[in-house]
């Protein structure tokens, strides 16, 4: 019994299919990731017009490490201009009785749905920096905090610990790698627990590091 032979219209599509598994480059990932911080593989791979075998391709440890993962139902698109009248909003809501928009509070506004926004992740992968979306919108962003007695760490020195995980290449940056990374390298540092009870879920803690 004879075998069917591929037509030369099924011989070009695999010629095609073939050039282009060759030409592409996994580490493309990593360098659009550490190009966009605070982005989704599924930023990536809209960006890179990529199918999801390629995106599975490139999903290395270094990618692991920089791609944060956004929320459900954070996928609507903001435009710079609404983003700016969230943090306004939020600003109002709150003015009277503080004298800053923190990036905790401003969370804490959209999670209890008492304002129309982004999450604050989205707001630092548009804007790069909490400061710098705060003086876009003209509103105060307070300043860093300063080690009191109620704390070990200041925010910024956590987030210094937590960029040093992202960027050690024997980890995959996930948070379930925390606590023992931090025990053989960073004992100063504080659990994972205590990380996101003071700075919010993993996603927006990298985010932060990727990002500040």
């Amino acid at each position: 019994m004879s075998v069917p032979l591929a037509s030369p219209r099924c011989e070009s599509l695999n010629l095609l299919r073939n050039a282009a598994e060759e030409e592409f480059d996994a580490d493309l990932l990593v360098r659009w990731l550490t190009d966009h911080p605070g982005s989704s593989v599924d930023d990536a791979q809209k960006a890179l017009n990529w199918s999801k075998s390629q995106l599975a391709k490139a999903m290395t440890d270094d990618a692991r490490r920089l791609a944060v993962r956004h929320r459900t139902g954070s996928s609507r698109k903001w435009s710079e201009d609404e983003i700016l009248n969230a943090l306004r909003q939020a600003w109002q809501q709150i003015s009277a009785s503080t004298d800053a928009l923190s990036y905790a509070k401003y969370s804490e506004l959209v999670t209890s749905k008492q304002i129309d926004g982004p999450t604050a992740v989205r707001v630092l992968q548009v804007f790069g920096s909490w400061a710098d979306a705060a003086e876009r919108a003209g509103v105060p962003a307070g300043k860093k905090p300063n080690r009191t007695f109620t704390s070990a760490w200041t925010d910024e020195q956590i987030l210094d610990d937590v960029r040093r995980y992202l960027s050690d290449p024997s980890t995959r940056g996930a948070f379930s790698g925390w606590d023992a990374w931090r025990k053989a390298n960073a004992p100063q540092a504080p659990s994972g627990a205590m990380i996101r009870n003071r700075l919010g879920n993993w996603s927006e803690i990298k985010a932060r590091a990727l990002t500040d």
